[in-house]
């Protein structure tokens, strides 16, 4: 968008499938996210799309109130591997908890962790995610799925972890969810 308040162009991006190379037709849901009066993010358009090239432009998109964070796979319509860009990333890292709709913050946890195994997000960035969010998460299904990606990322880290990144886990489940 380029710093207007209007949407000019959202493009999905679909990359071939890694084994067969391919391009396949999808179906989706894209999401437009806003803040609502109370400070949550609210899901205020849904756009139903279908795409099956490279990039696929999202013409109803265009003009559009720009929105704060886009989710293309909004409530898991479609057998995809979600990658969120720098912008989104940011969202995430300062506004996770505050998306109201459960199933996009469930999905956003499985989305941040494949990234990680794809190697396309630094594992400790997740982690911090995780340190900064899962106290204020309000939905205990929402807090098992991001606690039940804390082993892979361990995994993941282990080379890189520190005795303060271990007691800074250790204080964290301690304090806030025993």
């Amino acid at each position: 968008s380029n710093g207007s308040t209007r949407i000019n162009s959202l493009v999905l991006e679909q990359r071939p499938d890694p084994f067969d190379g391919l391009l396949r037709t999808h179906r989706t849901q894209v999401a437009l996210f806003y803040y609502n009066e109370k400070g949550f993010l609210v899901v205020r358009d849904i756009i139903p799309v279908t795409y099956s090239g490279r990039y696929t432009v999202v013409r109803s998109a265009g003009g559009k109130k720009r929105p704060v964070f886009i989710f293309a796979n909004f409530h898991d319509q479609d057998f995809v591997h979600t990658i969120l860009d720098e912008e989104q990333l940011a969202v995430i890292e300062s506004s996770i908890h505050k998306i109201e709709d459960t199933v996009t913050r469930t999905m956003l946890w499985a989305t941040l962790l494949r990234m990680v195994e794809n190697a396309q997000l630094p594992a400790q960035r997740v982690a911090r995610i995780i340190l900064d969010h899962a106290g204020l998460e309000q939905s205990s299904v929402v807090l098992k799925s991001a606690l039940e990606i804390v082993p892979s990322l361990l995994w993941n880290l282990s080379p890189d972890l520190t005795d303060a990144h271990w007691l800074e886990f250790e204080e964290f489940t301690l304090s806030n969810l025993l």
